[in-house]
C-alpha cells in the first residue's frame, strides 16, 4: 500500500491502493491499518482454493438431515480402520452416520435415547461414551449401542484386595467390586470353629493337635489346617484321643487338608453327629473312633488313608455306606479295613467336599452377590458383622497341595463422599454421571462440571491388568481446583498439560495448569498436581488446542494461554481485539470454538468468527494476535418460499416482460400448458408474462445453529430446528447436477476450470442468498487535515472472475449516507461516463472494474463492495483510485 508523499503542488495526483488484505478490524476508525477491512460479511481467503492475495465469499451451506428436536451436541467418532462417523444429538435422540454419506441420509433415524437434552460425550479408542446424567450410553465402532448403567456388568469392577493385600480402589460408577485370592497355601484360610482347644505337638516342627472342644457347642465343626497359639503359628496334623467325646450337639464334622491322624475314641458319643468328611490328608483312625454316633449316616474316606482302628464304626446303626475317594482295590489295601462291618457298603470314586475355607472380607462389603473357584461359581455362606459381611465361607475339594483362584463378587451401598467440597455428601455415581465437561489427557479420561461440585475434577485410572479403563473412577482419582462457587467450564490439554477453566475466580485462582506426576504408590501411580495458577480471568465458554496455541472464551474475547520464553510461567493474552467490537456482544457461555481449514472458528449461535492461523500481527500490546474473518446469518429456514423469476423465453400467450427479465415475481402464478409442456405466469396490467422457478427461497422462520464442529476440511452445524447442514468447501471441483445434465457438459473441461474453485450454485445459506460484504476502513489517506477530491473514474477494484455474479459498489464519507456508484454487470452501469480505455479485460481468472466515483471534497471515505444476489459469490484482489489534495477543512 502506497501514499505519494504529500507535496505543496495541490493538482499533483496522489495514488490510493489496497490490497493483501489481512482481515477484518471492526468498530475502528480512520487511524486503522489501512490493509485490514472495517467490515467483512461472509469474505475469507480460501488457501485451498485461488489462494494468493484473494479475499473471497464463503461458500454456503446445504441441508443434510432434519432431525427431531434441538440440535445440542455434534461428535466425531474417529475409526482406525474405514470411515470416520459424526455422532449428533438432537433433542433427546441420538443419530449416527458415516461422514461420506452425508448426502445420502433420507429417513435417518436415531440409534439411542439419552434422558438428558444435552449429554457429555468422550472418546476411548474407537468407541465413543455419552453421559445423560444417570446412564453411560456407548456407542461402539461397528455402531452398536451399549445403554450402561451403575449396577451394568460392563463397568468395570476393580479387585480391591488381593490375597489380603490391597490393590485398586472403589470405582465411584459402580457399587460393586471384586475380593481376589490365589493360594497355594490353602492351610492360612481353612476355616476354624470357635472353641476349639489346641495342644502342641513338637515346638520345632510347629506342629498341634486338637485335643478338646467345648461339649455346649451346636452345630458344624470345622476344624482347620493351622491355628495360633501364644502369637506363633502351628500347623494342626492330628486330632487327640477322645478330642469331641460326648459333644452330643455336634451335627457335622468337616476336617481340613492337613490332618494326619485321628485318635481313638476322637468322636466317641457324638450322638447328633450325621456327617464327617475326612481330607486326603488323613493316614489314620484311632480305635472306636465313632463309637456310638448313633445317627451318623455320611461318611467320607480321603484316598490317603492306609489304616484304622478297630471297631470304628461301633453302634453306629444308621451308617449304610462308605464313600471313598479312590478305587477299589485301594480301599481294600487298607490296613484293618476288613474289620468294617460288612453290611457297609463302599461307594468308590466318589469324593466329598473336605476343607473348608473362610475369606475375610477385608473391604467395606454389605452383600456377597457370589464366590468363584478357578472360574466356576460355588455356594458359599457369608457372616455378617451387623450390617457388613465379615467373612466368606464354603467347602472344597482341594488337596492342600493345589492351587486355587477365589475371587469374591461383592456390593455395598453407594459410596459417598463431600469429594472436598463444602456441600452435602454426594454418591460416587451421582458424581462422575452428573458431570458436563469432559477431556482426553494423558491416556485417561478427565470429567469435572457437575454443578453440585463446582471444584472437583474426576480422572479415570488404570486396572489391576494395566490397560486404560473409561469405565473406572476410583474414588480417591479426584482434585479440586478453588474453593468457591465457580463451576468448572472447560478442561483442556495442551503442551503436556492439563488446563482447567473455572468461570471466575474465588481468591484462589481461576486457570489450573496440572501436569502428570507418577508415585510409589500401587494404589494411585499417577497423581496430577497444580504446576501454575492464573488468577483474575475468568473462561465463560469453552477452550480449544489451536494448533498448540491454547485458546479459550473469557469475558475479553479469545484469550490465549501463552508461554513465557524464559520461565515455565504463562501468561493470557487475548487473541480477538479486530472481532470483539461484536464478540463481545454475544452470548459467551454459549460460544463453541472448533477448528475448519486451518481456520479457528469461534461460533456464537448464527454468527461465526475465524482465525486464521496462517496470517497473524503482534498487536500494540505486544501479544500475537490473528486475522479475522467473519460469517452472519448461519442457520436454516423452515417455511420458506419459492422464488420466481421473469423468464426469457415466450409462449403463444405470454410475453418476456420488456424490463423485468430476471428480476423476482410478484403476485399469484399461474399454470398452463404449451406443446404439451407446463409453463407459469404471472398478470401483470392485464398481460400475462412468462415466469420460471428458481433454486432459491425466500423468508421463511429462521432457526440459528446451535452446535457446530469442524472435521478436517469440513464444517457440520445443527440448528434449533433440528437441521442438519454442511458448509460446500466440499464441492470443490464439482459440477452442480443442471450442469451435469446439459448435453454438452464435459467433466474434462469443467475439471480443467474448476479443479480448484467451488461453482457459484454452491453458493447459498440452505437455498438463501446471502449478503458478501467487503469494506475498506474509513481513509484519511494519511493527511487528516485536509480535504481531497477523487480523480473521475479512477477507482478501479481487480475482483475474480465468477459466471453470473453480480457486485454492487458504494462510497460512503463523513457526514453522508452510502452512495451508490455502480452494479457489475446491471442496468446500472453508466456507459455514458465509462472510460473505456480502462474497460475491464477479461483473462480467465479475474476482471480488472473501473467505477465511475468522483467523490469532491471529502476527508476521509470508505468503499463498500457486496452482493446480496442469491449465488453470487464476490471476490476482491484489490482497489485502487487517484486523488488530488484540495485544502484545508473549512468551518462548516
Amino acid at each position: 500500500m502506497a501514499l505519494n508523499a504529500y507535496v505543496k503542488n495541490r493538482s499533483y495526483e496522489r495514488v490510493r491502493s489496497y490490497e493483501s488484505f489481512r482481515g477484518v478490524e471492526l468498530g475502528a476508525g480512520a487511524n486503522t491499518d489501512k490493509s485490514r477491512l472495517s467490515a467483512a460479511e461472509n469474505i475469507w481467503r480460501d488457501y485451498d482454493g485461488d489462494g494468493g492475495d484473494l479475499i473471497e465469499s464463503v461458500p454456503g451451506y446445504r441441508r443434510i438431515a432434519e432431525l427431531d428436536g434441538s440440535v445440542s451436541g455434534i461428535w466425531r467418532q474417529k475409526l482406525g480402520e474405514g470411515e470416520d462417523c459424526l455422532i449428533v444429538q438432537a433433542g433427546k435422540s441420538i443419530y449416527r452416520f458415516k461422514i461420506s454419506m452425508r448426502d445420502a441420509l433420507a429417513n435417518l433415524a436415531p440409534i439411542a435415547t439419552a434422558l438428558s437434552d444435552k449429554v457429555c460425550a468422550f472418546p476411548s479408542g474407537e468407541d465413543m461414551f455419552l453421559i445423560d446424567g444417570a446412564r453411560i450410553i456407548k456407542i461402539c465402532a461397528d455402531g452398536t449401542v451399549e445403554t450402561i448403567d451403575p449396577d451394568d456388568d460392563r463397568i468395570y469392577r476393580p479387585t480391591l484386595y488381593f490375597n489380603g493385600e490391597e490393590l485398586e480402589d472403589r470405582n465411584l460408577l459402580t457399587n460393586r467390586h471384586l475380593e481376589e485370592y490365589d493360594l497355594d497355601d490353602i492351610s492360612g484360610y481353612t476355616r476354624a470353629t470357635e472353641g476349639l482347644i489346641f495342644k502342641p505337638i513338637d515346638n520345632e516342627l510347629g506342629t498341634c493337635a486338637v485335643v478338646d472342644l467345648d461339649i455346649t457347642y451346636k452345630g458344624i465343626v470345622y476344624v482347620p489346617s493351622q491355628t495360633v497359639i501364644d502369637g506363633r503359628i502351628y500347623k494342626v496334623t492330628e486330632i487327640g484321643k477322645m478330642a469331641f467325646q460326648v459333644c452330643v450337639y455336634v451335627t457335622e464334622i468337616y476336617i481340613a487338608e492337613g490332618i494326619e491322624s485321628i485318635g481313638s475314641r476322637a468322636f466317641v458319643d457324638c450322638s447328633s453327629l450325621q456327617k464327617i468328611v475326612l481330607p486326603r490328608s488323613v493316614r489314620t483312625l484311632g480305635d472306636y473312633v465313632f463309637k456310638d454316633c448313633d445317627v451318623l449316616t455320611d461318611v467320607s474316606f480321603g484316598i490317603g488313608l492306609e489304616s484304622v482302628g478297630e471297631s470304628i464304626f461301633e453302634n453306629c446303626p444308621l451308617l449304610t455306606e462308605i464313600k471313598y475317594a479312590g478305587k477299589y482295590f485301594a480301599y481294600s489295601e487298607i490296613t484293618n479295613i476288613s474289620s468294617i462291618k460288612t453290611s457297609i457298603t463302599v461307594v468308590c470314586y466318589t469324593e466329598d467336599t473336605t476343607t473348608a475355607l473362610t475369606l475375610p472380607v477385608m473391604s467395606d462389603a454389605d452383600e456377597v452377590e457370589a464366590l468363584y473357584e478357578n472360574g466356576a461359581s460355588v455356594e458359599f455362606e457369608a457372616e455378617y458383622d451387623g450390617e457388613k459381611i465379615k467373612s466368606v465361607s464354603y467347602h472344597s475339594l482341594i488337596a492342600k497341595d493345589s492351587s486355587v483362584n477365589l475371587v469374591l463378587h461383592l456390593k455395598s451401598k453407594p459410596y459417598k463422599s463431600s469429594f472436598g467440597c463444602k456441600s452435602a455428601e454426594i454418591t460416587g455415581t451421582d458424581a462422575i454421571l452428573g458431570c458436563r465437561v469432559s477431556e482426553v489427557f494423558d491416556g485417561r479420561i478427565f470429567l469435572s462440571g457437575n454443578p453440585s461440585m463446582p471444584n472437583t475434577i474426576f480422572f479415570s485410572h488404570r486396572q489391576n491388568s494395566d490397560k486404560g479403563s473409561v469405565l473406572y473412577f476410583p474414588s480417591l482419582a479426584y482434585f479440586n481446583d478453588g474453593i468457591g462457587s465457580y463451576p468448572v467450564t472447560s478442561l483442556l490439554s495442551a503442551n503436556g498439560m492439563l488446563a482447567v477453566f473455572k468461570s471466575g475466580d474465588d481468591g484462589s485462582g481461576s486457570i489450573f495448569y496440572h501436569s502428570p506426576s507418577t508415585t510409589d504408590d500401587d494404589l494411585m501411580p499417577k497423581l496430577y498436581p497444580v504446576s501454575y495458577v492464573h488468577s483474575g480471568i475468568g473462561a465463560l465458554g469453552s477452550s480449544f488446542n489451536f494448533m498448540d496455541d491454547p485458546v479459550f472464551i473469557s469475558k475479553v474475547g479469545l484469550s490465549a494461554l501463552e508461554k513465557q520464553s524464559i520461565t515455565l510461567d504463562r501468561s493470557v493474552a487475548c487473541r480477538s481485539h479486530n472481532v470483539n467490537y461484536d464478540l463481545l456482544k454475544e452470548d459467551l457461555r454459549a460460544v463453541i470454538i472448533t477448528e475448519w481449514c486451518g481456520y479457528l472458528a469461534v461460533c456464537a449461535g448464527e454468527n461465526i468468527y475465524l482465525a486464521d492461523s496462517r496470517s497473524t500481527f503482534r498487536h500494540k500490546t505486544g501479544n500475537i494476535e490473528y486475522e479475522w474473518f467473519a460469517i452472519k446469518g448461519v442457520g436454516s429456514y423452515e417455511n420458506a418460499a419459492r422464488v420466481w423469476r421473469y423468464a426469457s423465453f415466450a409462449t403463444n400467450t405470454s410475453a418476456v416482460h420488456p424490463t423485468k427479465e430476471g428480476e423476482v415475481a410478484e403476485g399469484i402464478i399461474y399454470s398452463a400448458y404449451y406443446n404439451g409442456e407446463l409453463y407459469n405466469f404471472v398478470l401483470e396490467d392485464g398481460k400475462q408474462y412468462t415466469i420460471h422457478k428458481t433454486p432459491e427461497l425466500s423468508g421463511g422462520d429462521f432457526s440459528p445453529a446451535t452446535a457446530y464442529l469442524g472435521t478436517d476440511e469440513l464444517l457440520f452445524f445443527g440448528t434449533s430446528s433440528g437441521v442438519l447442514c454442511v458448509f460446500n468447501n466440499d464441492k470443490r471441483g464439482v459440477a452442480p447436477d443442471y450442469i451435469k445434465d446439459m448435453d454438452d457438459f464435459d467433466p474434462e473441461e469443467y475439471k480443467k476450470r474448476y479443479s480448484r474453485r467451488i461453482h457459484p450454485s454452491f453458493y447459498s445459506f440452505d437455498n438463501h442468498a446471502v449478503r458478501y460484504l467487503v469494506k475498506t476502513a474509513y481513509d484519511n489517506c494519511d493527511i487528516p487535515h485536509l480535504t481531497k477530491s477523487t480523480v473521475k473514474h479512477s477507482l478501479v477494484i481487480k475482483v475474480k472472475s465468477y459466471t453470473d455474479s453480480e457486485i454492487t459498489v458504494e462510497v460512503g464519507r463523513e457526514g453522508k449516507d452510502y452512495r451508490e456508484l455502480t452494479s457489475f454487470p446491471g442496468s446500472e452501469f453508466s456507459f455514458t461516463e465509462l472510460d473505456f480505455g480502462n474497460i475491464a479485460l477479461d483473462v480467465g481468472d479475474y476482471h480488472t472494474l473501473p467505477v465511475a466515483e468522483k467523490e469532491k471534497g471529502w476527508v476521509e471515505k470508505q468503499i463498500s463492495i457486496f452482493s446480496d444476489r442469491f449465488c453470487s459469490p464476490i471476490g476482491i484482489y484489490s482497489l485502487t483510485y487517484r486523488f488530488t489534495v484540495k485544502g484545508r477543512i473549512r468551518r462548516s
